[in-house]
């Protein structure tokens, strides 16, 4: 069995994501987590309900303008019975143990606005319908939930692998860099590897340069 972390840290470098990803499975199995699967989702029945036009009666609330539940066919039939000039029942709510207390309030700032509605009727006739696509939705989100579940422990468990291979590669150009301008200083210097050295100490850190030596093995620089 293959293990991506059998490999030294110069080998991790040199792998492509796809010689990567190939060794995830094996990863999932030592850390006993299994595989994810696309859920299949249940598809939604469409329903489409007629709606007639209503007019509404609003009144100005204690915050915004609020809906009475009133609705009439013919916007004329609203406004006479704003004509009538309705009064409303409201609360005033007390905090315990004083009581809450029901009054009447007169309508203010009252308007009508049209709104579209299936009728009762309509509702009944789609009742079935309506109430399994609810019991499909629901078991669609569930389905949903357990799998994003599932892929976050799929990406916990391998984010270790990546992370790694992220840094064996950062490592890998860090090294390159402190190789390739010492080979610009060495032709700079008429092959003088010796001088290119210490101009070289000047751009990189002696951790950096200690670094790039432990990383090729170079025992000669």
């Amino acid at each position: 069995m293959q293990r991506y972390w059998d490999k030294t840290e110069q080998e991790r470098a040199a792998m492509t994501r796809e010689q990567v990803q190939a060794y995830l499975d094996v990863e999932l199995m030592e850390q006993g987590v299994a595989k994810v699967a696309q859920p299949e989702l249940q598809p939604v029945e469409e329903t489409k309900l007629a709606k007639r036009r209503f007019f509404q009666i609003f009144r100005k609330g204690e915050y915004s303008q609020t809906a009475v539940g009133v609705l009439f066919n013919k916007v004329e039939d609203a406004e006479a019975f704003l004509s009538m000039t309705p009064w409303f029942a409201a609360s005033k709510y007390f905090p315990s143990p004083s009581p809450n207390i029901d009054y009447a309030m007169p309508g203010r700032e009252l308007s009508i606005q049209p709104v579209d509605l299936p009728l009762e009727s309509d509702i009944a006739n789609h009742t079935s319908t309506i109430e399994r696509n609810a019991a499909i939705k629901a078991a669609n989100e569930k389905l949903l939930t357990e799998y994003h579940e599932a892929v976050k422990k799929v990406n916990d468990a391998v984010s270790g692998v990546w992370d790694d291979w992220q840094e064996c590669r950062d490592k890998e150009r860090r090294v390159a860099r402190v190789y390739t301008t010492l080979d610009e200083y060495v032709r700079n210097c008429d092959g003088n590897r010796e001088i290119a050295l210490r101009f070289l100490g000047k751009v990189f850190s002696a951790d950096e340069i200690a670094e790039a030596v432990a990383w090729r093995g170079d025992d000669a620089m």
